[in-house]
């Protein structure tokens, strides 16, 4: 019966990790070695919205890894733009107000490596 419990208990522990670990292993702070450059990323990302790049972070979001540009546009206002860092599709395109950034940047402080 006691073996019983310690497999159970071990199965629990095993789901639970795999749950938080990516399955290849890697920490999420570390991007993996086949992402596009930040050059190629910009470029995608310049054609969906023509502007002056304010930022660009590469980030793990949402279970991916992305390019993520701040253009601003002529309109003056903040386009953000985010790139997935393994295809080059877009992932997200919109534009954003200085709450929605601020909360952004209070949120996900942990999950992106500055001026990659």
């Amino acid at each position: 019966m006691k073996n019983i419990v310690r497999v159970l208990r071990l199965s629990v522990l095993l789901s639970l990790i795999s749950m938080i670990t990516p399955i290849d292993g890697r920490a999420e702070s570390t991007p993996p070695a086949n992402v596009i450059s930040k050059e190629k990323a910009q470029d995608i990302a310049l054609k969906v919205y023509a502007g002056k790049v304010k930022e660009s972070d590469l980030e793990f979001e949402k279970n991916a890894w992305i390019y993520s540009f701040e253009i601003i546009g002529k309109d003056k206002k903040i386009h953000e733009i985010n790139v997935d860092a393994l295809t080059g599709n877009i992932v997200e395109s919109k534009i954003e107000t200085s709450a929605m950034e601020a909360k952004e940047k209070a949120e996900g402080a942990d999950n992106l490596i500055r001026g990659v």
